[in-house]
């Protein structure tokens, strides 16, 4: 026995329940309103279609979220790269860069121990490029966590050592 019906069969029952209604009273059957036709049609089969992928940034909000709570993590932050033209309206326009090191990883951060990690987040089919490769090398030389995180566990992974 279902606990819980959907709408299309809590509506077929009560039309069921109307139609016996009136043939016992001997009356005719009462008109189906118009929008609850199709509740009485069948239901259509759908092709399931497949979840496009995780963009980067979604995949980054959520390493964030999981390393944030991870008790092994001391800290961690969000690392914006980049740069962008600064206007003020007085005509002294400058050019600002989010970072001084080209290829910062993403998401910087410290184990309790006092072991520095550094994880660059990409897509599924998100490229790694030589500069950010080079960073990545640069932090594993000095004896720091460093990789590639594609998910969630990916980032595990790294920090786990």
């Amino acid at each position: 026995m279902k606990l819980k019906q959907s709408l299309r069969e809590t509506v077929q029952a009560n039309l069921r329940a109307l139609d016996a209604m009136a043939l016992a009273s001997g009356r005719p059957k009462l008109d189906v309103p118009e929008r609850l036709v199709k509740y009485t049609q069948p239901k259509r089969e759908y092709v399931k279609v497949q979840a496009p992928e995780a963009s980067e940034a979604q995949i980054l909000k959520a390493i964030f979220t999981a390393l944030h709570y991870d008790i092994r993590v001391a800290w961690i932050a969000r690392m914006n790269s980049g740069a962008f033209h600064l206007t003020d309206g007085s005509g002294n326009d400058r050019f600002v860069r989010l970072n001084s090191q080209r290829g910062m990883s993403d998401l910087i951060g410290m184990l309790k121990g006092g072991r520095t990690f550094c994880i660059e987040v990409k897509s599924a089919s998100g490229r790694v490029a030589p500069h950010q490769q080079a960073f990545l090398d640069l932090i594993a030389e000095g004896g720091g966590l460093s990789g590639v995180a594609r998910s969630v566990e990916d980032s595990q992974r790294i920090i786990g050592g």
